[in-house]
């Protein structure tokens, strides 16, 4: 993918009425500091159903069906947070295991662009990684 616009980002949206696959997923996040370590840590990521990422007010989640299938990433702007409930709209969805890490890295920063429409209201749930241990995902 060559240079990314947003266009095409908004043409590329996963559009459903209710897009995160798995809102009843507990997730537990990493934060990271910049979207390149988001990437690094995304294309060497093995597929645990329950990760996700936190970069400058973006949730990114893991919303693959199962772990021998492609590897897909919720993208999520925060709202608001309500103790451990992450209220969100959601971006896109973003089938990581067609992209190249600069491509990831080009495609994650225009789905950021703060004028990108959103495709529906979603919670999640955001746990510790003490408060997530016994998670039936990472068995």
């Amino acid at each position: 993918m060559s240079k990314t616009t947003r266009t095409q980002v908004q043409s590329q949206l996963f559009v459903e009425e209710d897009p995160l696959f798995h809102n009843d997923r507990r997730y537990c996040v990493k934060h990271c500091s910049a979207v390149d370590e988001l990437v690094a840590d995304i294309v060497r990521e093995k597929c645990i159903l329950c990760r996700g990422w936190e970069v400058d007010g973006y949730l990114f989640l893991n919303d693959s069906f199962d772990e021998s299938g492609i590897f897909d990433i919720a993208v999520l702007r925060i709202k608001d947070r309500i103790g451990n409930q992450y209220v969100c709209d959601q971006i896109d969805s973003i089938a990581i295991d067609l992209y190249d890490a600069n491509q990831l890295r080009e495609y994650i920063n225009a789905a950021m662009k703060p004028d990108v429409l959103a495709h529906g209201e979603q919670t999640v749930t955001i746990e510790t990684p003490r408060a997530h241990q016994g998670c039936v995902w990472c068995a």
